[in-house]
């Protein structure tokens, strides 16, 4: 009978210690304070954005995760030009990392444009210099107006038929495939 009560008392000990673990997020380790990752760097979050939180307009790139509806009206990246003057513009990206706007500026790219300052591949580094985000994406080929509608002048609209977006800091990575849209 002693064996028998040692053994539920042991049963409830580990019922009580299971009981009392934190409830962690859904994929998450629950760390927060980066005990567990080298160098205590906590993996940036991609959040979702919509055009009244950013100041990024008109021309550009804008991006949402790939199994998002245009609908929807969530983004995770826009990417257009700055412009400071008639000549003069700087190529600027806006994202949602931790919950935080966060403005990024072009530092590389690679590949052929394929729409207003946008190319295949492309590097941007956030202003404080803290997160590096890396854009690679598939570009459809514009399609022409249908025959006898006169061209607006505007460019193209192209699609952006797939993609992958990571943003990294520390070491530490978040990536979202992603689909979308440039142009004017």
């Amino acid at each position: 009978m002693k064996q028998f009560s040692q053994v539920i008392g042991g049963l409830v000990v580990l019922g009580l210690a299971a009981g009392c673990t934190p409830n962690l997020p859904p994929g998450g380790s629950g760390a927060t304070d980066g005990a567990d990752i080298p160098n205590g760097a906590i993996a940036p979050t991609i959040d979702e954005f919509d055009f009244d939180e950013i100041a990024g307009r008109g021309c550009g790139m804008s991006l949402r995760r790939a199994e998002r509806s245009p609908q929807d009206r969530q983004y995770v990246l826009f990417n257009g030009l700055v412009q400071h003057s008639l000549s003069e513009f700087d190529v600027s990206m806006e994202m949602k990392i931790d919950d935080q706007v966060v403005v990024f500026s072009r530092t590389d790219y690679e590949g052929e444009q394929f729409s207003v300052e946008n190319y295949p591949w492309q590097r941007f580094v956030s202003e404080d210099g803290s997160l590096v985000a890396t854009v690679e994406v598939e570009a459809l080929p514009p399609t022409a107006p249908p025959a006898g509608v006169p061209s607006s002048g505007e460019s193209a609209v192209v699609i952006i038929s797939r993609g992958t977006v990571t943003v990294e800091r520390d070491g530490q990575t978040d990536s979202v495939s992603v689909v979308g849209d440039a142009g004017c």
